[in-house]
Order: structure tokens, then C-alpha cells, then sequence
């Protein structure tokens, strides 16, 4: 009886002997899974670290991008306001200049109107003095004489002039009426004839 009780207490300890082999083995493995597993936590953590870095400077030149942008972009739309408003100065002097352009074209049709008128002045003008020297043979120095004696009440020559015809022509209606001159109360025609008249006989007709 003792032998077959040690031989079972004989087994039952060979059970647990192999029992704990075993639970050390499966521990061993356990133990070697974690540490692998540690490993690849550790590794995934640097991995993890490395791309939060990445990140995190990705970021900050993002940032730094994007503040860059805003000062460009300010810079771009105070340079556009500035171009805009160079704009609208541009487009008030074009329309300056087409006011100016329109006023040169209304001044160069006067000037061609007043150049046309005093042509036609001049034919007249002529004809007159021609008239003057057949009608009147002294009347140049019959000018002279009035001249001195009426400029000592310091009026301007045209008005000598006009005043001067005037007693010349007041019997002349009908050379008036041929050469179709209106009155002689006309100062742009006294001058004119006052410059002809000076032409004529500089050494005679003499005004300051």
C-alpha cells in the first residue's frame, strides 16, 4: 500500500512538475510576445513623436505662410486701391482733355470764323483807301492835321479814326451801300483801317 501511494503521490507530482513546465513555457512566450509588442509600441511612439514633430513644424510654416500671404495679400490691395484710384485721376484728366480738345476745336473754328471775317475786312478796307485816294487826294494829310489837333483829349487813335471818316464819308451812303458796309461805328474795323492807314503812309499817319 505504501508503494502504490508514493507511486500516485509519484504521479500526481510529475502532473504538477509538467503542469509547471508548461505554465513556465506559456509565461516565457507571454513574456516574449510583450516584449515584442513593447518593442513595437516603442517603435510606434518614435514613429508617432517623429510624425507629431513633422507636424507640428509643418504647422508652423503654414502659419508663417499663411501671415506672409495676409501681408502680400494687404500689400496687394492697398497697390490695387492705389491703381484704382490712379484709375479714376487717369479718367477725369482724359475727360479734361476731351473738354480741352472740344474748346481747341470750338477756338480753331473761331479763329478760322474771325480769320474769314477779317479777309473780307481787309477787301474792304482796301477797296475803301482806294477810294479815299481818288476821292479825296489830301485826305492823308487832312488826317494828320485832324489827328494832332483831336489827340490832345488823349482819346485812343480808332476813335480819331472813326471820327475822322465819319466827317470823310457822311456824304458817301452810296459807296456803303455798293461795297455793303454797315455803320462805321465798328472799333475792329477802325483799327484795321487804322493799321492799312499806316501801311499806306507811314512817313504821314504816325500813332503812339
Amino acid at each position: 500500500g505504501k508503494v502504490f501511494g508514493a507511486w500516485r503521490y509519484t504521479i500526481a507530482a510529475s502532473k504538477r512538475l509538467r503542469k509547471a513546465v508548461a505554465d513556465a513555457d506559456e509565461h516565457a512566450r507571454q513574456r516574449d510576445r510583450f516584449e515584442v509588442m513593447h518593442r513595437q509600441a516603442q517603435e510606434q511612439h518614435s514613429e508617432l513623436q517623429r510624425l507629431y514633430q513633422h507636424l507640428k513644424s509643418e504647422i508652423s510654416d503654414f502659419r508663417m505662410s499663411l501671415s506672409q500671404a495676409k501681408k502680400e495679400n494687404a500689400a496687394l490691395e492697398e497697390q490695387l486701391q492705389k491703381s484704382l484710384n490712379e484709375a479714376s485721376d487717369l479718367k477725369e484728366r482724359l475727360q479734361s482733355t476731351a473738354h480741352l480738345s472740344q474748346d481747341l476745336q470750338n477756338l480753331r473754328q473761331s479763329g478760322r470764323e474771325q480769320q474769314k471775317a477779317y479777309i473780307q475786312l481787309e477787301s474792304v478796307v482796301s477797296a475803301m483807301l482806294n477810294w479815299l485816294q481818288g476821292a479825296v487826294p489830301n485826305g492823308l494829310e487832312q488826317l494828320k492835321d485832324d489827328t494832332g489837333q483831336l489827340m490832345s483829349d488823349d482819346r485812343p487813335p480808332e476813335d480819331v479814326l472813326l471820327e475822322w471818316f465819319n466827317k470823310v464819308l457822311q456824304n458817301s451812303k452810296l459807296w456803303r451801300s455798293k461795297h455793303k458796309v454797315g455803320s462805321w461805328e465798328d472799333h475792329h474795323l477802325a483799327r484795321a483801317l487804322l493799321c492799312a492807314l499806316e501801311v499806306l503812309a507811314p512817313a504821314t499817319v504816325r500813332f503812339e
